[in-house]
């Protein structure tokens, strides 16, 4: 990912580190317009953003489903063996 920035743009890797903060709406509006204009100006970095916007929502998703009991059953286990384990 790399594109030509201004010396004010924020680099593909700030986008990067910002980006779960810019997707929860909390960067200040100078920080916000100038991750937009990099997005725009920077398709890998806009590809990127659209498949953090997915994941995020199966996971939110996901955490909506009941896990099964049998599931639930041998995930403890696992997690006692491990904690217990010397």
């Amino acid at each position: 990912m790399s594109h030509q920035h201004g010396p004010s743009e924020p680099t593909c890797r700030q986008v990067l580190e910002l980006l779960s903060d810019f997707v929860d709406g909390e960067l200040s509006l100078d920080e916000r317009e100038s991750l937009s204009r990099h997005l725009d100006a920077c398709p890998p970095c806009e590809e990127f953003l659209k498949t953090f916007e997915t994941a995020r929502s199966l996971c939110r998703e996901s955490l909506l489903e009941k896990m099964p009991s049998e599931l639930k059953d041998r995930l403890r286990s696992f997690l006692r063996d491990q904690i217990f384990k010397k």
